[in-house]
């Protein structure tokens, strides 16, 4: 999955691709470079983020997504929100998946309208909303609140009418989480497996590799992005969510043919 930030403030990318012209060239440049899905988001969630308004927010994906949609053919595209009215806009261009950064507690109308959309989407682990998330880092066991509130998450969509088969899970790395928690859900990420649904890793360029290198440059966090989706890839992980795509699918292949 290529990441497609249309922001002004995304954490590593913000501001390159808020033309639609500029947005475009860099959504075939990730379908050229190998990403079966690209994910569209109009908000930034980094750590200390504010929350951005959905009218604002559709103002600055659904050019892109015109774009995509009427000269793109079998092309899959998400969108990266936490918010219904967004979700319901986007629906008609056909959106194939959602990814919900929030884990569906955000918006509360979010479950009803996926029940009724019947798209796959993404279920992701966060503690609170991007502002204040870093601020209020408390966990029993990282690796066992996560997987229990996942397990919560996913029971409640099964309980509103939500087949399994359209919940794909993702740990949240980097949403709400220390270095050392951090690195210890990327470890231990097989046992989101016992769930029993695709698991998602989005570690790409976050500020952990940056601590772990000190070196806090999001261009220079490439090799560790790839070091943790090979490391997921070793771990049965299915989706990746990232900035490089081209470096990341290279790696995939020299990695496939090594093991």
């Amino acid at each position: 999955m290529g990441i497609l930030n249309v922001t002004p403030d995304s954490f590593s990318d913000g501001g390159e691709f808020l033309s639609v012209n500029d947005a475009f060239a860099q959504y075939k440049k990730l379908k050229k470079e190998g990403a079966a899905i690209v994910d569209v988001g109009g908000e930034s969630t980094r750590p200390g983020s504010k929350t951005v308004p959905a009218k604002k927010e559709l103002q600055r994906i659904m050019p892109v997504i015109d774009q995509i949609k009427s000269n793109s053919r079998n092309s899959l595209v998400s969108v990266d929100t936490r918010k219904s009215k967004v979700m319901k806009a986007v629906m008609k261009y056909n959106i194939d998946f959602i990814n919900d950064v929030s884990g569906l507690r955000y918006d509360s109308k979010a479950i009803s309208f996926l029940n009724n959309a019947k798209i796959p989407f993404i279920i992701m682990h966060s503690i609170s909303n991007p502002a204040k998330m870093q601020k209020s880092i408390k966990y029993k066991d990282v690796l066992l609140d996560v997987y229990d509130f996942l397990e919560k998450q996913i029971e409640k969509c099964k309980s509103k009418g939500i087949s399994e088969n359209k919940i794909i899970i993702d740990p949240g790395i980097g949403f709400g989480k220390t270095l050392k928690q951090n690195l210890t859900l990327i470890k231990k990420i097989s046992l989101l497996h016992s769930l029993g649904l695709p698991v998602m890793l989005g570690s790409s360029r976050k500020s952990f590799i940056g601590k772990i290198q000190k070196n806090e440059l999001y261009d220079d966090r490439k090799g560790g992005s790839i070091a943790s989706v090979l490391y997921g890839l070793s771990q049965g992980i299915q989706i990746f969510r990232v900035h490089d795509v081209y470096e990341t699918n290279q790696a995939i292949k020299v990695y496939s043919k090594l093991i």
